[in-house]
């Protein structure tokens, strides 16, 4: 595998973007289908979660505006289901745990978006007229 690196990077910068743009959309949609797998899963929310959620701020960061929102919503989604059992774990109250899910959600979603979307208007933002 380290032969294999020396190559690409002794290709120079070319090689690798391309193979950036076979590998990583494969990758964010590999991960789409194991948060998509967690979400299904009975416990698997809880397990793979610390797993997931950095991956799904990564893919979010690197990706389209699309990409961004898709990701941004699984993340929403797996974290109100992480406070939802979470708090019916702590409490074994229906109401109370889903009060502690939304209000778990829509933080984890709101500061995921909005660091990862922080993030890639740094990246897009160019020399401008003014500069």
């Amino acid at each position: 595998m380290g032969s294999v690196a020396l190559v690409i990077m002794s290709e120079g910068p070319n090689q690798r973007r391309r193979l950036n743009r076979v590998l990583l959309p494969i990758a964010r949609f590999v991960l789409l289908a194991a948060s998509v797998v967690a979400l299904m899963s009975f416990g698997g929310q809880l397990l793979l979660a610390p797993v997931l959620v950095p991956l799904q701020w990564w893919a979010a960061r690197t990706s389209d505006r699309q990409g961004l929102i898709v990701f941004t919503t699984l993340a929403t989604l797996l974290m109100f289901e992480v406070g939802w059992m979470g708090g019916y774990i702590f409490t074994e109250n229906e109401l109370l745990s889903i009060a502690v899910a939304l209000v778990w959600g829509a933080v984890a979603g709101g500061l995921f978006y909005r660091t990862a979307s922080d993030r890639r208007a740094v990246l897009n933002s160019g020399p401008t007229l003014a500069s």
